[in-house]
């Protein structure tokens, strides 16, 4: 057998028990390597898995989600959330404008945007489904 039907029958196997997507992959290029008729050495696989999450963006995401949580405990989102109440809370659809307002100050402070919905979106999700208008009636058939 090929290298690509060992992948590709693995991959299929693995989907199929209801594995998740990663390990599927993973354990579908693994046995390719080890069972397939290519001559590659097994430090293949550390190598690409190391490169792959050597990403520094990808490193800093989790850091950035982590300084917003740390924000909304002290409290810092309530008061953005005040803040931008304040500007444009009279508005018409002001709670949803609030939100982007908000979630804009937010992201300027942490220069985070999963942060940022991490902790404005905990807080104004909530709100805005407390007060969303009620469906208007439907009309009444004559």
């Amino acid at each position: 057998m090929s290298t690509m039907e060992i992948a590709l029958i693995t991959l299929a196997v693995t989907i199929l028990l209801g594995m998740p997507i990663f390990m599927s992959l993973i354990i579908a290029s693994s046995a390719a390597l080890l069972l397939g008729d290519s001559m590659l050495p097994l430090s293949v696989i550390h190598n690409s898995l190391f490169e792959g999450i050597n990403i520094f963006t990808l490193l800093a995401i989790p850091c950035f989600v982590v300084a917003g949580s740390l924000m909304e405990y002290g409290n810092i989102t309530r008061q953005i959330i005040d803040v931008a109440k304040m500007l444009v809370g009279r508005m018409y659809g002001g709670l949803g404008i609030t939100t982007i307002l908000a979630c804009t100050f937010f992201a300027a402070i942490s220069g985070s945007g999963p942060g940022t919905v991490a902790a404005v979106g905990a807080i104004m999700v909530p709100a805005m489904i407390r007060r969303r208008p009620h469906p208007p009636a439907a009309p009444s058939a004559l």
